[in-house]
């Protein structure tokens, strides 16, 4: 079972959301998630849960047998893959897309695609006792009400890094997800296109090309599973691929399959994770 609950207003600057995982597998469950190069940290609770998390067809990822300590995973503009078999407990904390770059307060530049524990990041010492106290809840609700609290506490102890805040430039490409390109967005935003390529580095660990052609991907994916129906060749038409084929590709590079595929295999699964509301949804019009 997968609930979803919305932040606070006092930490909603940060976190876009909260998706609490909490079932019973009776076997191992294989499932795939398309890239959508949203940060998110992940609190086990309960107990520790089986499962790994890795990254396409590579190691990188929480890939231990176990989910028994918190962890950042880093955006990600490659698909995912996991695998679940026994109870699941863990509530992952969806961030702002530069949310990375705050909660590390300090640049993410290579770590796209990847996991950290965040005992690795030296923040041990301000979560071990949020971690602590988590193994001794069992409900979704009080494990993310214990996570907001701490959340709120970490976040208003933080002072304001770096030259500039690149959010606004990501919100304004979320909201314009074809035809983006860097030398337009520096004249939109009155900045060098040197500014752009290097701040949306440092505060997402994706280079702005990345970005324009992950947005593109996830408009197009998002406005299918809300609109099933729709024809391959009408989302290249709305979202400016050149033509089938480019669609198709990108699909298979952020989906790790054909697009047919993919959502005949996955599409129920990435409606439950929320994977539709990841950062577009409440940006753009149908």
């Amino acid at each position: 079972m997968v609930i979803d609950f919305p932040p606070h207003p006092s930490i909603s600057q940060f976190v876009a959301g909260f998706l609490a995982v909490d079932g019973q597998f009776e076997r191992e469950v294989n499932m795939v998630f398309s890239a959508r190069g949203i940060p998110m940290l992940v609190f086990p609770y309960a107990q520790p849960s089986t499962t790994n998390y890795r990254f396409g067809i590579s190691e990188a990822g929480y890939i231990k047998p176990q989910m028994d300590e918190p962890a950042l995973l880093t955006a990600a503009s490659q698909y995912a893959q996991a695998n679940f078999s026994g109870a699941i407990h863990f509530v992952m904390v969806m961030l702002k897309t530069t949310g990375a770059y705050h909660f590390m307060r300090s640049s993410v530049q290579g770590l796209a695609n990847c996991s950290l524990t965040l005992d690795s990041l030296g923040l041990n010492p301000y979560f071990t006792e949020l971690q602590d106290r988590l193994w001794s809840v069992s409900t979704p609700d009080q494990a993310v009400a214990l996570i907001q609290q701490h959340l709120y506490r970490y976040f208003d102890q933080k002072t304001k890094i770096g030259p500039g805040d690149f959010t606004p430039v990501l919100n304004f490409m979320l909201r314009h997800p074809a035809g983006l390109t860097v030398q337009a967005l520096g004249k939109k935003f009155r900045c060098s296109d040197r500014w752009i390529e290097k701040q949306c580095v440092i505060q997402t660990g994706l280079s702005p090309k990345s970005w324009i052609r992950l947005i593109r991907f996830r408009a197009a994916a998002n406005f299918w599973l809300k609109h099933p129906n729709t024809s391959w060749m009408a989302l290249v038409a709305r979202f400016g691929y050149t033509d089938q084929s480019h669609l198709i590709r990108d699909f298979r590079e952020f989906t790790g399959n054909p697009p047919t595929f993919h959502f005949a295999q996955y599409g129920e699964m990435e409606l439950d994770f929320k994977q539709h509301q990841a950062g577009l949804s409440s940006l753009l019009e149908d």
